[in-house]
């Protein structure tokens, strides 16, 4: 309409092809990095909630007269590829406080709120353990 078009633009203002394509990818990095960062701040915030919560509970079991030698904890577990809950239960669960490995992923469940049983790489689950 001007006699303007995209070339006299890009001209105009030091723009290639190749710097908006570098500078595309580049914001592509930056998000996914803000994406990566604000998922481990919520796993953190999580972990530190359910282990101020454990304690909160194991001082009231104690009080109720239930001696227990170990202390129940919450811990987060990085889901590394090709995990599943029944692999992460053996790594993890101790039997001589969970009757199955199916309990122990019941809690798992409950705890982290997962709606089906597939989880996956790089996902932050808070697991049980006992120190």
């Amino acid at each position: 309409m001007f006699g303007i078009n995209v070339r006299f633009i890009m001209g105009v203002n030091n723009m290639t092809y190749k710097s908006i394509e570098r500078d595309s990818r580049r914001s592509k990095r930056v998000k996914r990095y803000l994406k990566r960062r604000k998922a481990l701040i919520v796993c953190l915030v999580i972990t530190l909630f359910v282990c101020f919560a454990s304690f909160d509970v194991s001082a009231n079991s104690n009080k109720n007269g239930t001696e227990n030698n170990k202390t129940k904890v919450f811990v987060t577990y990085e889901v590394k590829n090709g995990d599943n809950l029944w692999s992460i239960a053996k790594e993890c669960c101790k039997l001589e406080y969970y009757s199955s490995y199916e309990k122990y992923i019941d809690e798992v469940i409950s705890i982290n709120h997962i709606q089906s049983e597939k989880i996956f790489a790089g996902c932050c689950l808070t697991i049980p353990d006992y120190i």
